[in-house]
């Protein structure tokens, strides 16, 4: 019979803890899109009031969505770190 005490073979739990840990992983990971494109729109949209406001046009809505993407990819970075990383 099957050997489920010891050795490589892992069993029930160990493919359900790693089904766990991808779904996980895909949960985070899945909202990077958003994450980005909602950084980058808030941004300009911020700019673009500030411009509207100062008269401006066009100098707060460029920068505003520089500013927002920036953010959007640190954002990002923390994302996929803490989706690799092991839980204890």
């Amino acid at each position: 019979m099957g050997d489920e005490t010891g050795g490589g073979g892992g069993g029930p739990e160990s493919s359900a803890a790693r089904a766990a840990a991808g779904i996980r992983t895909a949960a985070i990971l899945s909202g990077i899109g958003f994450l980005l494109a909602g950084s980058v729109v808030i941004g300009a949209l911020g700019g673009a009031w500030l411009d509207r406001h100062f008269h401006t046009e066009p100098w707060f809505t460029a920068f505003g969505a520089l500013l927002g993407s920036a953010a959007g990819f640190v954002q990002m970075f923390r994302l996929v770190k803490l989706a690799g990383a092991k839980k204890p």
